[in-house]
């Protein structure tokens, strides 16, 4: 299984349809549920600001892609910052 954390977002999404598309067991890992999960590929939810939900999110897993980052547009934060 392959999880891919931040799996909700703009790269999350294409990287996990993808794996989907190629016929991998995919487990989309983010802060809350988007409002329609990519067809084909699981969710659970973990934080990355809190490591004690990341080992019941990772169980099973042989895989990690690291789609995530600490920014929060919300809160006007960007990669050009």
């Amino acid at each position: 299984m392959i999880a891919v954390i931040g799996g909700t977002g703009r790269l999350g999404r294409l990287v996990s349809a993808r794996l989907v598309e190629a016929g991998e067991h995919v487990r989309v890992v983010a802060r809350s549920a988007p409002s329609a999960l990519v067809p084909g590929a699981e969710f659970v939810a973990a934080d990355l600001c809190d490591p004690s939900t990341l080992s019941p999110a990772l169980n099973g897993v042989d895989t990690v892609v690291a789609a995530a980052h600490g920014m929060s547009p919300a809160k006007g934060e960007s990669p050009a910052q």
